[in-house]
């Protein structure tokens, strides 16, 4: 009995630990996210940074809902672009509500971007619940968040000349509402979409000559079924689209989706 005593004792001060551990370890890991995007944000992406590969930087334009806001995006442009008075074609690259423009400027983005000789514009739009169950969040681009990236292209133009009708569109889950609906309206911009995980569309009413490609995980519940009933819409409507689902992928994007989707843009 003292030996099992003992060893429940020791699994007990083990649990107790680990759990102290984990808590230190998430509260320290929280503080160097929060303090390493302060830096980021605030210090780091004011002048633009330059390497030999391309330039990153930040810019700000005003929008939001009935324009109250200033709203970030961030850019990248490789050095043989910014080097050439030639107007460069968009990769517009919308991410989900969880994240920011500033984390698609860069590494696998940034490398596609260079290669294929495209302009990165990302916002960093904000949201929130209210909105969402308003139907005015930046997923409805019809509200504010079209007008709003609209301007953020006519700002970048100012810098560095783009192709204004040669838009390729990138999004996943919030982001991907935009981008879908986006093309809808404004047809005449894009070229061609990637919509990852979508959680509500607006289905086409006529054929458009903008190329889409639909993607989702099997383990995506309700997104699944969405995404192919939207695809299935797109067909009906005249409209080239391609449509993947990936098994054992639930509402996450990887690596693998990251390539597909740019891959189908290039």
């Amino acid at each position: 009995p003292k030996k099992v005593n003992s060893i429940v004792a020791l699994i007990i001060i083990f649990g107790i630990i680990s759990a102290i551990a984990y808590y230190i370890y998430n509260w320290y890991t929280n503080e160097l996210i929060e303090t390493t995007s302060n830096i980021l944000i605030d210090k780091g992406w004011t002048t633009p940074k330059s390497t030999s590969q391309g330039e990153t930087g930040r810019r700000t334009v005003i929008g939001g809902l009935n324009d109250s806001k200033n709203i970030d995006y961030f850019y990248f442009i490789s050095s043989g672009l910014k080097n050439s008075k030639e107007p460069a074609d968009i990769l517009a690259i919308i991410p989900g509500s969880n994240s920011t423009g500033e984390n698609q400027v860069k590494n696998t983005w940034a490398d596609f971007a260079r290669k294929n000789n495209f302009v990165i514009i990302s916002p960093s739009f904000y949201f929130n619940m209210e909105d969402w169950n308003n139907g005015i969040s930046y997923q409805f681009p019809a509200v504010w968040s079209g007008k709003t990236f609209l301007r953020m292209i006519d700002d970048f133009n100012k810098y560095h000349p783009v192709n204004k009708k040669r838009l390729f569109l990138m999004g996943w889950s919030a982001g991907a509402q935009f981008v879908t609906r986006f093309a809808l309206l404004n047809p005449d911009m894009c070229v061609a979409v990637d919509s990852h995980a979508a959680g509500g569309y607006t289905y086409p009413d006529k054929s458009i000559p903008v190329k889409f490609f639909i993607t989702v995980g099997s383990e995506d519940l309700g997104r699944k079924e969405a995404a192919h009933n939207f695809y299935n819409q797109l067909i009906n409507a005249g409209i080239i689209s391609s449509f993947k689902i990936y098994d054992n992928l639930g509402h996450d994007i990887f690596n693998e989706q990251i390539t597909d989707l740019l891959n189908f843009l290039a």
